[in-house]
């Protein structure tokens, strides 16, 4: 599903529950009026309708999915809102990669070395390849 329908589908559910607790609402203050007016029928028929909203309600709002969908909604839309429709373009330099490693914490730096201390370490078990080796040893010797 797209970010839109899973808005959608959250925002229907929402609405669900929404409207069958404002159905409970209405139907106690119908009752409520049929009582205060001694129209005890028309109370017992109306306060089994508010009882029958009840049980949808807990069906609608009080499940696991439809509760999420209540506290995600509002976060979706505005997700939805501010997404960017592309990634503006990041041009990678080594000017960028030493300007980084300058203002790394020591935790990035050494997660950094690490992680080249452990591919360096991956290679000593391989073959060594003495023409690409000597290729890049080359092209470090021609110096501006």
């Amino acid at each position: 599903m797209t970010l839109k329908q899973w808005i959608d589908a959250a925002k229907t559910l929402y609405d669900a529950g929404y409207g069958t607790g404002s159905s409970i609402g209405l139907k106690l203050r119908q009752a409520s009026v049929q009582i205060k007016a001694e129209n005890w029928e028309a109370a017992g028929d109306t306060l089994y309708e508010a009882g029958t909203f009840a049980y949808l309600f807990t069906e609608d709002i009080l499940t696991r999915y439809t509760h999420q969908a209540y506290r995600i909604t509002g976060a979706l839309y505005w997700i939805d809102d501010n997404w960017p429709e592309e990634a503006p373009p990041v041009e990678v330099t080594m000017d960028a990669i030493l300007s980084a490693m300058l203002k790394a914490t020591n935790p990035q730096i050494q997660y950094f070395i690490g992680l080249v201390d452990a591919y360096r370490q991956s290679l000593w078990n391989r073959p060594f390849n003495r023409e690409y080796f000597a290729a890049l040893a080359r092209g470090f010797m021609e110096w501006e």
